[in-house]
């Protein structure tokens, strides 16, 4: 029995197989004899363009195509473009050129599908594999063949792996996560958000994103992402993977708020200069704002320490006890960027004399800085005041464990820090967050629980 029903009449029935899907741009491999299924496609979707990819061999199926069309429309062959010809079938390779080629000359953001119906087997797989890579819609027609005829042709989108194999990608989503490379785990939770509409990775991105700008500091931007992820959260209760969550995030939206206000007044260009040297030295003084700087520098320090990136986590850790002894003379009416001993002196009236005897200690000479006290001059000034966070304590750590990191490449040398420099190090601040602790009377396993980053769940 052959096959009896004409082109039209065939193209009508495939029609009802289509539904609503539509597309900008067809790419089509044939091989000899495949003219029909390219017809049926391009008659039924309409795209705005065609490109056939041919053999020399199959290049004489053109003409059948266009005659195929003509029948129904000949406004239907005015998308057909000039084909991509390759010299092998069987060259995978040559059909990737081939797709690459179309879609450069192409208009970027169109929606654009491969079918893999005809072409060779070889040609088939090719373009199947890049079309996963670039995200293209792969579409089959599927049919029955009786007696020589093709009946019941259908159309077909073929589901995208991702549904099947999601469940890896989405474990090696929670392994960045969980190493610190929060942009990488975005990306990739963002992939399985938009080709895996049913699944729950939106909050996970959204977290990992969060996460990423406040990794580098960019805190107004994730405190309002926070805001809006609790909220979300919230809303959709035992349906989010991050309910369970939500206690902490609720924490560490407060925290980010907070850095977001006060980064917000500090970087404020509207605000006079003596102005924001005022509310620099009053935010110093506090000590919930200082811990909440603390947290985001000391806990990115030990993500890059865990990392291996040892520079990294040392600069970060050195800031941590800059920040220290800024809120310390804080306390003291002393800004670093601009001292003025004033208040200092009244409580403690001999204090140039002091600051030279505690310099003497160290086999150094010098007076009161009048500008720009850096880290181990705040330290001995801190001695000279006896303040409580360096009683009893050999500020001469303080800048023997430095060292290294002054040393490093990331300050003013040209060598990397050792794991054991590192280590001796970051004693140091341990003891001084210690003693920050001791002075300003906050919880520093309170603060651990509400800093720390999540991990991410388990694969």
């Amino acid at each position: 029995m052959t096959d009896t029903l004409s082109f039209p009449e065939k193209l009508e029935r495939f029609c009802k197989t289509v539904g609503t899907h539509r597309f900008d741009g067809l790419i089509i491999p044939i091989s000899e004899g495949q003219a029909e299924t390219a017809a049926l496609l391009i008659g039924a979707l309409k795209p705005q363009r065609v490109v056939l990819i041919v053999t020399p061999q199959s290049a004489m199926n053109l003409g059948d195509i266009r005659r195929d069309l003509g029948e129904v429309n000949p406004a239907l062959e005015r998308p057909i473009e000039e084909p991509e010809y390759i010299n092998d079938a069987f060259d995978t390779g040559a059909t990737y050129q081939a797709l690459k080629n179309i879609l450069d000359r192409w208009p970027k953001g169109g929606t654009y599908a491969v079918d893999v119906t005809g072409g060779t087997k070889p040609m088939s797989v090719g373009l199947a594999k890049a079309a996963h890579v670039l995200r293209l819609p792969i579409l089959y027609i599927s049919s029955e063949n009786r007696h020589g005829a093709k009946k019941n042709q259908r159309f077909t989108v073929l589901p995208d792996p991702y549904h099947v194999f999601g469940d890896l990608e989405r474990a090696e989503a929670h392994n960045l996560f969980r190493r610190h490379d929060y942009q990488g785990a975005a990306r990739m939770f963002g992939d399985l958000e938009e080709r895996v509409p049913e699944s729950r990775d939106s909050h996970w991105r959204q977290l990992a994103q969060i996460y990423a700008d406040w990794d580098v500091f960019a805190l107004k931007q994730a405190s309002e992402a926070m805001n809006k992820l609790v909220e979300e959260v919230e809303r959709d209760g035992d349906t989010s993977p991050l309910r369970t969550h939500l206690a902490r995030l609720c924490r560490q939206k407060k925290v980010l708020n907070l850095l977001a206000r006060i980064t917000e007044k500090l970087n404020d260009r509207s605000t006079e200069d003596h102005q924001k040297k005022n509310l620099q030295l009053s935010t110093f003084k506090k000590k919930r704002p200082v811990a909440a700087i603390l947290s985001s520098l000391y806990h990115n320090g030990l993500r890059r320490e865990a990392q291996g990136r040892y520079d990294v986590a040392a600069l970060l850790l050195y800031r941590c006890l800059e920040l220290i002894s800024q809120h310390r003379l804080a306390q003291w009416g002393i800004a670093t960027d601009h001292p003025s001993y004033d208040q200092a002196c009244q409580r403690v009236p001999d204090l140039k004399e002091r600051y030279k005897e505690e310099q003497k200690k160290l086999g150094r000479e010098g007076k009161l800085p009048n500008r720009n006290i850096g880290l181990f001059t705040g330290y001995v000034l801190l001695k000279a005041l006896d303040d409580d966070l360096v009683r009893g304590y050999e500020i001469a750590d303080i800048e023997k464990r430095t060292q290294a990191r002054n040393e490093s490449i990331l300050a003013h040398g040209l060598r990397l820090i050792t794991d054991a420099e590192y280590r001796a190090f970051k004693e140091v601040v341990d003891e001084m967050l210690e003693r920050f602790f001791a002075v300003t009377k906050l919880s520093r396993t309170d603060w651990e629980v509400q800093y720390r980053f999540l991990e991410g769940e388990a694969p």
